[in-house]
């Protein structure tokens, strides 16, 4: 007979639920499906999490595959084409100004895209990186749309482009994770790799010439593309520490759970994407690299 204590969740379907800020001492998860679930600053010293199901459930994985792939689609639509149409032109000619805009905004997107990864989104600096470059990514997207849509009229593909890049500075300022972190991350990797396209397109223009100097100046900046971290792995770097790929951590206590997170994907604590890790209840000591557990 199933024992009626609150702590009891044996074999139970959990999916999407909070358990953030909870005292889960002692809980019984053993079987239980926690695809989704928030952890996020619980204590869960001796906690039973063996046969869990963890991870991100399979409506919310497809979500996000479609709409990464959907921004992805029409991110590399709109930059191609636009960088395509900018090559053999001069920034002495009429479009000159929208060909400096367009690698300006790529190289904001591309560039700032890769400091939020590496900075993570719970740093000022990862999060305002976020930020900025959803509004450079949404400007281009709204400028190349609003613009292709009305037969290239520049006003509209310009008004576009501003209510677009405000949109998406609201909507990254208060969604720093979900649909809005995967459509910028995506984004801003395409627009990386544009950009660092057009620059090497660039490179050999000036070479081509015989322009050494510049052209050697434009081969350096177009080897330097960012790399980014894989968001949705995780690693036990000592006894009881689990970090992620951008290093973040929260403050949930699992001295003694069983079986947690050593088959699983370090999602399980976070509805986030890549922001997940868990450690016990101390603090890291950043020189000696280990745990200072308190009394």
């Amino acid at each position: 007979m199933a024992s009626s204590s609150p702590l009891n969740f044996a074999n139970q379907a959990l999916r999407n639920r909070s358990f953030k800020g909870r005292n889960l001492n002692g809980a019984d998860f053993s079987g239980c499906d926690i695809r989704g679930c928030d952890f996020s600053y619980a204590l869960l010293q001796d906690a039973n999490f063996e046969r869990v199901k963890a991870g991100q459930t399979p409506k919310r994985f497809t979500t996000l595959v479609v709409v990464a792939v959907v921004v992805a689609v029409l991110t590399a639509d709109a930059l191609s084409r636009m960088i395509f149409g900018s090559l053999g032109r001069t920034l002495e000619q009429p479009a000159g100004s929208y060909i400096l805009a367009l690698g300006i905004s790529m190289a904001i997107a591309g560039g700032l895209c890769a400091c939020r990864v590496m900075t993570g989104t719970k740093s000022m600096v990862g999060r305002v990186a976020m930020i900025v470059s959803g509004t450079a990514s949404g400007a281009l997207l709204g400028f190349f749309y609003g613009g292709s849509t009305t037969n290239n009229n520049p006003q509209i593909a310009i008004a576009t482009a501003v209510i677009v890049a405000v949109v998406m500075a609201i909507a990254t300022f208060r969604f720093q994770r979900g649909l809005v972190a995967v459509a910028v991350a995506v984004a801003g990797a395409v627009a990386g790799y544009g950009f660092a396209f057009l620059v090497g397109a660039i490179a050999i223009a000036f070479l081509s010439v015989q322009q050494l100097v510049w052209g050697l100046i434009w081969s350096i900046l177009s080897y330097g593309k960012e790399t980014e971290k894989p968001c949705f792995c995780g690693r036990r770097t000592q006894r009881g520490l689990y970090r992620s790929a951008n290093k973040t951590y929260i403050n949930a206590d699992i001295n003694g759970s069983y079986n947690i997170l050593r088959k699983v994907f370090p999602t399980v604590f976070n509805r986030g994407i890549g922001d997940i890790a868990v450690r016990p209840h101390g603090k890291l000591n950043p020189l000696l690299g280990k745990f200072v557990h308190k009394n």
